[in-house]
């Protein structure tokens, strides 16, 4: 029998679910900046750097923005990771060569802060601070859950129905029926839109329209083998790699393809993966309309599966 947990609900507004990117070496936070300021393109700084704030705003949505407005293409836009549509955020972009020194959006705070040598890479920050109002009538919680949890990938991670099987048809090279899954979810006129100006399959999925949306149908696809690999051990290393044609021996008793698509095989990451997160800086304070829960979690840690250790979590989404 599972173990009974609490109810909570988390979402209700993006003031309910704030995410702060962690840098440098004191773990700064991004603050939570409430005005824009832009200064100007340096010829001098090849990358500069923008704290990016965000209400219910996806990150995909938000980049698009800085790049219409700032007058730049989004290709030359880096980041360390998405962040939460449904939430509050505060995260580092990077912005490089010359831009259009102004922006203006109601959801949106853009502010300059610096340069860069080189683009931010993706996990290369030192993690996110979460600040979370579940809403719950419980008046005690056992905060020690939070001290150790699985590191699953979260729901947020697979979004779509049924998206990470595109994922793996395209590995596959099974692009008639990746896309009638993609056509029966919500990118339906857009795919058929790309389709009816494509020449090939491969110039659908892989060209500039829609590339963006395979690689990441490939990484859900990595995403759901490693959970089912990470639950089925009961003593799991302190790493594992996700998939990879070079780590496909850890897989084969769940996936063995006998052919892989070489142009769907270039949008893959091949990396390890921590099987256990030990959160920092814990704290839970009891709030009128439930409780306020504080922590840190490394890159690629989700938040939701944390709490889900003492609360059974529903999403009340704002609109």
């Amino acid at each position: 029998m599972s173990e009974h947990r609490l109810k909570g609900v988390i979402k209700a507004t993006p003031e309910c679910f704030v995410v702060q990117e962690l840098f440098g070496p004191q773990t700064t936070p991004v603050p939570l900046h409430t005005e824009t300021s832009i200064m100007g393109f340096n010829p001098a700084s090849p990358i500069t750097l923008f704290h990016l704030v965000k209400k219910g705003v996806s990150s995909d949505d938000a980049m698009r923005e800085v790049a219409k407005q700032l007058n730049v293409w989004l290709r030359d836009i880096s980041n360390h990771g998405m962040k939460d549509k449904y939430a509050y955020t505060a995260q580092r972009i990077g912005v490089r060569g010359a831009f259009r020194p102004q922006f203006a959006h109601p959801d949106i705070v853009l502010r300059q802060v610096g340069s860069l040598r080189s683009k931010l890479a993706l996990s290369g920050h030192k993690g996110n601070r979460f600040t979370i109002l579940v809403l719950s009538d419980a008046t005690t919680i056992d905060i020690k859950k939070l001290n150790e949890f699985r590191n699953v990938f979260g729901q947020q991670r697979f979004g779509t129905p049924r998206g990470y099987e595109v994922g793996k048809m395209l590995l596959e090279g099974r692009f008639v029926e990746a896309f009638d899954i993609e056509s029966n979810n919500g990118s339906r006129s857009r795919i058929q839109r790309i389709r009816s100006r494509s020449n090939s399959w491969e110039e659908l999925f892989f060209g500039s329209e829609f590339v963006r949306e395979s690689e990441f149908r490939i990484m859900q696809w990595q995403s759901y083998l490693w959970n089912t690999l990470v639950n089925q051990l009961e003593n799991a290393p302190d790493r594992l790699p996700v998939w990879s044609p070079q780590e496909r021996s850890v897989y084969e008793h769940l996936w063995n393809p006998k052919v892989l698509d070489p142009v769907a095989l270039r949008l893959l990451y091949g990396y390890t993966r921590r099987t256990v997160i030990r959160p920092k800086n814990i704290s839970a304070e009891r709030m009128h309309a439930g409780w306020e829960i504080r922590f840190d979690i490394p890159p690629g840690a989700y938040a939701t599966v944390a709490l889900s250790q003492i609360f059974e979590l529903s999403e009340h989404r704002f609109s």
